[in-house]
């Protein structure tokens, strides 16, 4: 079996453990950081230290994440998202709170805006959703 640097591999290494073959890729990495050689799945398999200890990147970028949660929230509601009110990334997870006219009305400042949490994975994949206010387009924040 070939790796990507074009070396053979031997049979051994293919019955590694994934976690196994990921301590190798970082040293694949680090090595092609020297040479100024980059492979595409170098970024997956970077890890960065904090406080000793050693997590995976992000796999799933903000811009991304809004965009996936904006389609999530309007095949679930019918609805298109008018504004992205926040956003927020804790363990590899998405939070993408997300505006939408829920009710139209002439004037527009009666209409009826709703405001939803959208839960995302890593991948983007959808973990949950919930409307967690609703208010006129009128109506001030008071906080």
């Amino acid at each position: 079996m070939r790796h990507l640097s074009g070396k053979e591999q031997s049979p051994q290494r293919e019955r590694e453990r994934p976690d196994q073959r990921a301590s190798h890729g970082n040293e694949v990495a680090r090595d092609n950081r020297a040479t100024g050689v980059r492979d595409e799945c170098d970024d997956e398999l970077l890890t960065e230290k904090q406080d000793g200890r050693s997590r995976s990147r992000a796999r799933l970028a903000g811009s991304k994440a809004i965009a996936l949660a904006r389609q999530h929230l309007q095949d679930l509601t019918g609805h298109v998202p008018e504004a992205v009110i926040g956003l927020h990334s804790q363990n590899g997870r998405w939070k993408v709170m997300l505006d939408v006219v829920e009710l139209e009305r002439i004037p527009r400042t009666t209409e009826v805006i709703a405001s939803y949490e959208i839960e995302l994975d890593e991948r983007g994949e959808l973990l949950g959703y919930q409307r967690v206010g609703r208010y006129y387009r009128s109506q001030v924040d008071q906080g």
